[in-house]
């Protein structure tokens, strides 16, 4: 595998909110992290993602990673989510937001290190541990086990960019 394909900017160590995949491809909304920090030494961002359109936001969860990949119509988006487990330690999990539905999907299937690389019919591309044994994944948001689904509302903002 070419480690120049997963050792590209943005990947899960180094993503900003200013970056152009923030942004859905049709405008009206964009994903935005609070302060960012490494979960060890060495290790992958995370912190508080928002949805946010115009003057309102909606928090997707406390504890995302990044960045995000927005579908080529821009009317959902996929992010990674770190999730504590017994047996296995930290882990990501992916969630998906459609716009179009207003639904807010949590996948069961855990991860190590999530690199999102496309998004396109309800099928999510990527790598898995990019930086150690990467794996390519494919990933149909159709075929998937859910955890959680959540109707979702946007309200105002009330929270401070990092």
């Amino acid at each position: 595998m070419d480690k120049s394909i997963i050792e590209t900017y943005p990947n899960a160590w180094d993503f900003g909110n200013s970056d152009k995949q923030m942004k859905s491809t049709i405008g009206d909304y964009r994903v935005e992290y609070g302060e960012l920090l490494e979960i060890a030494m060495g290790t992958p961002l995370g912190g508080q993602a928002y949805l946010v359109s115009d003057d309102k936001n909606l928090l997707i969860d406390n504890w995302c990673s990044g960045p995000p990949i927005w579908d080529s119509e821009g009317k959902k988006v996929a992010i990674p989510k770190w999730t504590r487990t017994l047996w296995r330690g930290t882990l990501q999990q992916l969630i998906v937001i459609d716009l179009s539905t207003g639904k807010k999907t949590t996948f069961k299937r855990k991860f190590n290190v999530l690199d999102l690389r496309s998004f396109e019919q309800n099928k999510i591309y990527g790598y898995d541990s990019p930086r150690h044994k990467p794996k390519m994944i494919e990933f149909d948001v159709d075929q998937e086990k859910i955890e959680t689904k959540n109707k979702i509302t946007i309200a105002k903002k009330s929270y401070k960019k990092g």
